[in-house]
């Protein structure tokens, strides 16, 4: 006598965020030409969800020209998408360097 076995159907779901839910991007402590395809790998992964970015500098330390750019481009990536773009205390350190470069506007950065 052959014995069926039934396999119990698992149901995945999946939490889909709603546009108030915040994605975020961590810095980390240097952001230089070194350390740009790790970062940019972060980036890509936040970009393909939706809803407002966070992005937080807090343990930021160091950051080049190469750095200020990636961060200008994922920026105007998240505009494109019509989100918004949130630095809740930008790191004093990627303040400086935008003033410097006239970045601030092109970031997003708070006056």
């Amino acid at each position: 006598m052959a014995r069926q076995v039934r396999k119990k159907a698992s149901k995945k779901v999946i939490k889909k965020p709603d546009s108030a839910t915040k994605r975020t991007l961590r810095l980390p402590e240097t952001l230089r030409i070194s350390d740009a395809a790790d970062v940019y790998a972060r980036m890509l992964d936040v970009s393909s969800e939706s809803g407002p970015v966070c992005i937080e500098s807090a343990a930021l330390r160091q950051i080049d020209t190469a750095g200020l750019q990636l961060l200008a481009a994922f920026a105007a990536e998240i505009r494109k998408q019509g989100a918004q773009l949130v630095w809740p205390e930008p790191a004093p350190i990627l303040c400086s360097a935008a003033n410097v470069l006239g970045m601030g506007r092109m970031l997003d950065l708070p006056s």
